[in-house]
């Protein structure tokens, strides 16, 4: 896991062009989990480049129930719908991975590869607790 202090130098090395950055992609943090690490990406950045105006995404994809991994764990769910709030300083929540991709090799899901479309995975994500 990249610290937030480098995930901000990442960022900020990239330029003024930059808008943004995304969270918790192909994860399963669940969204207090999401933005605390947005928020302290956000806060490297403000400390880096002056700006407090990057746009914070978190993937909500996969991350409706906790898991006790993170490569195709048991248990997982989707998450929350996707949400965007018109303020540039709140977490927009956006379906970035497809439920049902697989991590690789793992889990619950040991004979894929990372990426592959598995339909029993798409089928336990699906599933509401």
């Amino acid at each position: 896991m990249t610290s937030p202090a480098a995930a901000a130098e990442t960022v900020a090395s990239a330029g003024r062009d930059v808008d943004g950055f995304a969270v918790n992609v192909r994860g399963y943090a669940d969204e207090p989990t999401a933005t605390a690490k947005a928020s302290a990406i956000r806060d490297h950045l403000l400390a880096a480049t002056g700006r407090n105006d990057y746009l914070m995404v978190a993937d909500s994809s996969r991350s409706g129930a906790p898991t006790s991994g993170d490569c195709n764990p048991a248990g997982a769910r989707v998450g929350q719908d996707q949400i965007l709030r018109p303020e540039r300083d709140k977490l927009q929540l956006l379906w970035l991975t497809t439920p049902g991709i697989s991590d690789g090799p793992c889990g619950e899901a040991p004979a894929s590869r990372a990426g592959e479309f598995v339909p029993a995975l798409a089928y336990a994500h699906a599933k509401r607790p």
